[in-house]
């Protein structure tokens, strides 16, 4: 078992990571909020199975305060099989608490807890949880923020979005992310488990998705470039291209024209919407109706 302690007090989270080690658990230190975003995405954090967050973390330029409620999404989207629990403290809101629960946090412990009760915490909390309802509270969540964030935010945020919404079909599962390759960045890479024919049929172990946050469509020059990508790409024979507009009339016409033992899908603004609003039990259906009008 890995655990993770993020706190911006440095002395504290390195006193607890050591005191972990020295019980031979493995244990990870962050110390910021931006430290955390940076290195969500590695592959050390997918082995993490239990995160201690601390709810105020550092300030911002503008003097409000990063707490644990904005890193929930995160940590939900490239670790969403990990246990989250609160460190608390006298100074934390009874909203803030409520909101970490409902974007999947567990529990609230005390925060100068004993390493040994905090090993304690992380092997009972470490079995427990319901990831679908969390899912779904983080997929609102981000298509929320989706709608207040500035330019600069909205691409992590809707590629977050975006790796959510697949991940919650079941047999799809997140493999890789923002993964740079000589022919260019790959946003997304899922594993194709999904247990329907259209589904086996696609014969494409694995499945890159590409996010494109931009007002204007996906045109012929983005198909070229995706479809390289895709084709590189071992065990895959399906690129999945996700933006806010809907394909232009060109991108559209080599969906169709294109080799056929490589499929190219697109999903845009108001399909994310139709499967954000869907039952979760209904989403795999769903989606499934979208691709296949496609081909």
């Amino acid at each position: 078992m890995t655990i993770l302690v993020l706190d911006d007090a440095e002395s504290f989270v390195n006193l607890i990571v050591e005191r972990l080690k020295r019980a031979g658990i493995s244990a990870i230190g962050s110390t910021s909020a931006k430290d955390f975003v940076q290195r969500a995405r590695a592959d050390e954090f997918r082995k993490v199975k239990v995160m201690f967050f601390d709810m105020n973390l550092e300030k911002r330029p503008d003097g409000t305060i990063t707490t644990a409620v904005d890193l929930m999404p995160v940590a939900r989207t490239y670790t969403p099989s990990a246990k989250i629990l609160i460190f608390t403290h006298g100074d934390i809101s009874v909203e803030d608490c409520i909101r970490c629960v409902q974007l999947g946090a567990l529990g609230l412990i005390p925060k100068f807890t004993e390493p040994e009760q905090l090993l304690i915490a992380a092997r009972v909390y470490g079995d427990l949880g319901d990831p679908h309802r969390a899912r779904e509270e983080t997929i609102r969540e981000l298509r929320l923020r989706l709608e207040e964030a500035d330019e600069q935010k909205k691409g992590q945020l809707f590629e977050m979005l975006v790796a959510n919404i697949l991940s919650s079909v079941d047999g799809m599962t997140l493999v890789g992310n923002n993964l740079n390759k000589p022919l260019g960045e790959i946003d997304l890479i899922f594993e194709n488990a999904v247990d329907l024919p259209f589904w086996r049929e696609l014969g494409s172990f694995h499945i890159i998705v590409e996010c494109k946050n931009r007002k204007a469509p996906p045109e012929t020059s983005d198909f070229s470039v995706f479809m390289t990508k895709v084709q590189a790409k071992n065990g895959c024979r399906v690129g999945i291209m996700v933006s806010w507009v809907r394909a232009s009339s060109g991108f559209r016409i080599l969906q169709q024209t294109h080799p056929a033992d490589t499929k190219m899908l697109t999903l845009h603004r108001g399909e994310l919407d139709e499967l954000i609003e869907a039952p979760w039990s209904e989403r795999k259906d769903r989606l499934t109706a979208i691709f296949q009008r496609q081909l």
